[in-house]
């Protein structure tokens, strides 16, 4: 199961080109430079825009809100959404299993159907009914109803035409993997990624040639970005196939040192200067504890003491695994918050551990062999 979001916890990476504006649920959101260009940009020449601009941000945004509550709600982590001129970007930090990568997807366009439907609503009862479509300057957009209604009717169908277009099969757009999903509750996960990937890089290349021909500057630079992104969706799904059949048993350091949650953390220390082994796991009698790091070990020093015990500092939640249980499913589960994984039976006794070091160790052994 993958381990669920604590905001406190989390670290969002810097990034020197997106800067965050607010924080919603513990997620960061931000804006890329090249929004803050487009801003500028419309502003140069058609300040009118502007009210229709942000009004499709905030719908572009919910819809990745949509996408990222679900991750949280199914116990995914996310980082931060990223704002760009083109659509946003939630970070997910594990790839979900296919059954939660179909209702993750779902999520954001369901957000811009509710969204468009609820519009709709408001316009048929609101006096006058459905207006035409037009927009007539800022300042008949404060005042003017008529041109108001116009405002939100062009909302809902920009609402109504973001489920559309997102909803088709070009991976990695919502629509692609939604059929990446699907096909991995049947062939697997790279498999799906790899069909998926070449419909969606298809649709890609028919695109950009309309694009092109038709003169449509927008279509050709979004169906650039779709090719690409399904290029390097099919890159990393090819990397991890060599760790397809490989389970935990096959990469586990199965001499492993444990302590006891009695020893103080100098005593710990000791071991870690006169041993290879940077995480400890934690045992009373046979049964697992929790896992003592390298980094726990320097934090619980400097902040409680060298007489200070190992189980007040020790990670109770750290990721635990059995023998059989496969790596690529944890990778794909756990994220970057993967290593080092304590493998244990099912009586919970400590059989070894996976780190990163020995899984890089592995993998360069197998490619020489």
């Amino acid at each position: 199961m993958p381990k669920r979001q604590d905001s406190a916890e989390i670290q969002v990476p810097r990034d020197p080109w997106s800067l965050t504006i607010l924080k919603i649920a513990g997620i960061h959101i931000r804006l890329h430079a090249t929004f803050l260009l487009a801003i500028a940009w419309i502003a140069s020449f058609d300040r009118n825009s502007l009210p229709l601009f942000i009004g499709l941000f905030v719908c572009i945004l919910l819809h990745e809100l949509g996408h990222a509550l679900t991750a949280i709600r199914l116990g995914y982590p996310i980082r931060r959404i990223t704002m760009y001129p083109i659509g946003g970007l939630a970070t997910l930090e594990a790839q979900p299993s296919p059954k939660h990568e179909f209702l993750i997807t779902v999520a954001g366009p369901a957000v811009n159907v509710v969204i468009a439907g609820l519009v709709y609503i408001y316009l048929r009862l609101s006096p006058g009914g459905l207006p035409n479509v037009f927009f007539n300057g800022l300042r008949s957009y404060v005042q003017d109803p008529d041109t108001i209604r116009s405002y939100f009717t062009m909302l809902g169908l920009a609402n109504a035409s973001l489920a559309i277009f997102n909803l088709l099969p070009a991976f990695p757009m919502d629509g692609g993997r939604i059929v990446r999903s699907l096909l991995a509750m049947r062939i697997g996960q790279v498999a799906a990624t790899r069909i998926a990937g070449r419909v969606g890089q298809v649709l890609a290349v028919a695109a950009g040639f309309y694009g092109f021909f038709s003169g449509n500057i927008t279509l050709l630079i979004i169906a650039g970005f779709v090719f690409m992104g399904a290029g390097q969706e099919i890159a990393a799904s090819q990397s991890t196939d060599p760790l397809a059949r490989v389970r935990m048993q096959d990469v586990m350091v199965g001499r492993t040192e444990t302590i006891l949650p009695g020893m103080t953390l100098a005593e710990v220390g000791e071991l870690l200067l006169h041993t290879h082994q940077h995480d400890f796991p934690v045992v009373l009698g046979s049964d697992y504890l929790g896992l003592l790091t390298r980094e726990r070990l320097i934090q619980g020093i400097a902040q409680q003491g060298r007489d200070a015990f190992a189980s007040s500092v020790m990670d109770r939640d750290a990721p635990t695994a059995g023998p059989d249980d496969s790596l690529l499913g944890h990778l794909q589960s756990y994220g970057q918050d993967a290593f080092p994984i304590v493998i244990t039976d099912a009586g919970q006794r400590v059989l070894g551990l996976v780190t990163r070091d020995n899984l890089m160790e592995y993998m360069l052994l197998r490619r020489l062999a």
